[in-house]
């Protein structure tokens, strides 16, 4: 026997009251409506699926004129046509495929539905088999999804946080609800409100008298505040005189609960980062409307949605204030920056003057007294002089360092290999040094002066510290965004533990009888790469000499700039 028999064989050995007990029990247990209609357009089955969907038992179904039972009656005289249509031509408009269109229940309620129609001709005539799916829940998912979609691209239209929450409220009545609040609460325990709307104009400003009066504090026992007590959704799907006494604190609450007629209510908090920040607040009462678990769910997405939009709101006036107060502080510090630079002028040209009074004067006495003066007198005059030139080095100094990193700074394309000769010609170094700028310099988009100023910096401590026999070497690299330079010398070398104190102002290793130096430039060079964003360091040894490395940008930041 084939495999093709074997399986035919049963089926085939079903009897005809097989076949109808099997065709009772699937129309029974279809999950989705099924109505038989006649020719006359009554119906003839009406299955336990579309006894749930339209409200009617099958005993009430059975025999009533379909158009009557379930279709809007304004499309009722367009099905009697079409059907009038078929029986006399036998032309079928809608059979084989899917329409969608509007029914109606038991109650006089509309909803969408999916329909494909069978046509069966047999002994009782020809039957039409109506397979119906419900579309109400698509549809509301679909209005759902369409509502939060407006909703945030409405509440992310501000950056002011009170008027996105008025636009919340707006957007929530009528679409979800006939009542709406919004309150913001700063302490988790009270609340403040924000925002009341309501269908009707006269419930709306019951409401804000009651929010007013009653449910703000953080005695009560329900609403907002017992919301913000536990952090949960305070959800009521029916709202009656009992809950209603259960609820107010007082005759007049009650007076104002009854006045409004609410039928359901619920309160979802806001949240802010973990934080509850406040409350939505929705009631249905006018519409006959009831709140249930699929509107509860859709309120916390648009609270949550509704919080985000406040938090970006809130992030913005943060960042407002912060940039206010940034551009304070620079106004203070230029102003600053300014005083500053009066100072160091003024302070220059005030320490300076004496000086080269001093100065002056070692000189008349000296040549006053010509041939009569020792061999140490001359000496303490040359000292006096040197100690004066010392001086006046170092307010120089002092004038460079207050001004390192904040003048100078107009950006244009650089070639550092030119920089560097001219920086060299100007430091005129002593005859027997030898300084070398390895090959491959770039042409960096900077400010000159500054990148000028630490090259002629650390070559002069270098030839400083070297002696005249200084041999210098530069060089230079490509480090991501930065060049990495460098400035080596044979020196004596700085011993590791010297290696920061050496970038303080005034500070030198050696007496400045041995070595000249005010113990600024250093600190002028550390000063000026940390205001590009870079950093200077020293790699040395006691005896091995020193290399000093500074990073400095490819191309300066507009920020920069100046």
């Amino acid at each position: 026997m084939s495999m093709e028999k074997s399986i035919e064989g049963p089926v085939a050995r079903l009897s005809t009251l097989d076949v109808e007990a099997l065709q009772i029990a699937v129309f029974g247990a279809a999950l989705d409506p099924i109505i038989v209609m006649d020719e006359a357009g009554r119906v003839r089955e009406f299955n336990p699926a579309a006894e749930q969907v339209f409200g009617y038992s099958r005993a009430a179904a059975i025999g009533r004129l379909l158009a009557e039972l379930i279709i809007p009656e304004r499309f009722r005289e367009a099905h009697r046509a079409a059907l009038a249509r078929f029986v006399a031509t036998r032309q079928a408009t809608i059979l084989g495929r899917r329409v969608t269109l509007t029914a109606q229940r038991s109650d006089g309620t509309e909803l969408p539905v999916e329909l494909a129609i069978a046509m069966v001709t047999g002994s009782a005539g020809t039957l039409f088999a109506g397979y119906i799916r419900d579309l109400s829940e698509q549809r509301r998912a679909e209005e759902r999804q369409r509502f939060l979609l407006e909703a945030s691209r409405e509440i992310a239209s501000t950056l002011d946080y009170e008027d996105t929450l008025r636009r919340a409220v707006r957007l929530a009545v009528p679409a979800l609800c006939d009542g709406c609040g919004v309150y913001l609460s700063e302490d988790g325990r009270t609340a403040r409100r924000v925002a009341v709307a309501n269908v009707d104009p006269e419930k709306e400003a019951l409401a804000r008298r009651l929010h007013e009066q009653h449910l703000l504090g953080p005695e009560q026992p329900l609403g907002v505040a017992r919301m913000l007590r536990t952090g949960q959704a305070v959800f009521l799907s029916k709202v009656d005189d009992e809950v209603l006494a259960s609820v107010a604190v007082d005759e007049d609450q009650l007076r104002v609960l009854k006045a409004l007629g609410v039928r359901s209510a619920m309160i979802v908090p806001l949240k802010v980062r973990d934080r509850i920040v406040g409350a939505l607040s929705l009631v249905t009462d006018v519409s006959g409307r009831t709140l249930g678990p699929a509107d509860l769910s859709l309120v916390e997405e648009f609270a949550l949605r509704t919080a985000a939009a406040v938090d970006n709101s809130l992030l913005y006036r943060e960042a407002r204030r912060a940039v206010a107060r940034a551009e304070e502080l620079i106004a203070a510090l230029e102003r600053s920056n300014a005083e500053l630079d009066g100072f160091a002028h003024v302070a220059s040209h005030d320490l300076k003057a004496p000086l080269r009074g001093i100065a002056a004067l070692s000189e008349w006495i000296e040549e006053d007294l010509g041939e009569h003066i020792t061999e140490s007198a001359r000496g303490h005059l040359s000292m006096l002089r040197g100690r004066v030139r010392r001086l006046e080095d170092l307010i120089e100094g002092i004038l460079s360092y207050s001004r390192a990193g904040r003048t100078g700074r107009e950006v244009s394309e650089v070639d550092v290999g030119a920089l560097l000769a001219e920086a060299i010609e100007l430091l005129a170094p002593p005859a027997g040094a030898t300084i070398t700028v390895e090959p491959g310099m770039p042409v960096l988009r900077t400010a000159r002066v500054p990148l000028q100023q630490v090259f002629m910096n650390l070559i002069s401590n270098a030839l400083k510290h070297a002696g005249p026999e200084a041999v210098v070497r530069i060089g230079g690299r490509e480090a991501g965004a930065f060049w990495e330079f460098s400035v080596s010398d044979n020196g004596p070398g700085i011993p590791p533990a010297y290696h920061e104190r050496i970038w303080g102002i005034f500070q030198t290793l050696k007496p400045r009888d041995e070595v000249e130096g005010t113990g600024i430039g250093l600190s002028v060079v550390r000063k000026i790469v940390a205001s590009m964003g870079a950093r200077a360091w020293v790699e040395s040894a006691e005896g091995e000499g020193a290399c000093f490395r500074f990073t400095w940008p490819t191309e300066m930041p507009a920020e920069r700039a100046g």
